[in-house]
């Protein structure tokens, strides 16, 4: 159990890590100023433009609920480290956690 529970914090070191670059304040910024932008009633008269911008609102949300997600699934994850009964499942999410942080 112990190899996992350091799996489960090596993978939370590197999670803070890329929380520390890509800083999710900036995030949540950059998604408010976008949403006051398409609130503008005269938004969708550059179409062009328009499109930039909900798409990279889009993926500035997927990449919040992602980086949230997955800090709330490593908690949790180390919450439950020491149960026995809960090795199998420790080991899948340690596999999918890795596969998240990696991408």
């Amino acid at each position: 159990m112990e190899e996992i529970k350091n799996q489960l914090l090596d993978l939370n070191s590197r999670l803070e890590k890329i929380i520390t670059k890509v800083n999710p304040k900036n995030i949540e910024a950059q998604i408010n100023e976008l949403e006051t932008k398409t609130s503008d009633p005269d938004f969708w008269n550059n179409t062009l433009e328009a499109q930039k911008i909900t798409k990279l609102l889009a993926d500035l949300r997927k990449q919040s609920e992602s980086i949230t997600d997955t800090k709330s699934r490593l908690i949790n994850a180390l919450e439950i480290a020491g149960e026995e009964t809960f090795l199998s499942d420790l080991k899948t999410e340690i596999h999918h956690l890795n596969t998240t942080i990696e991408s």
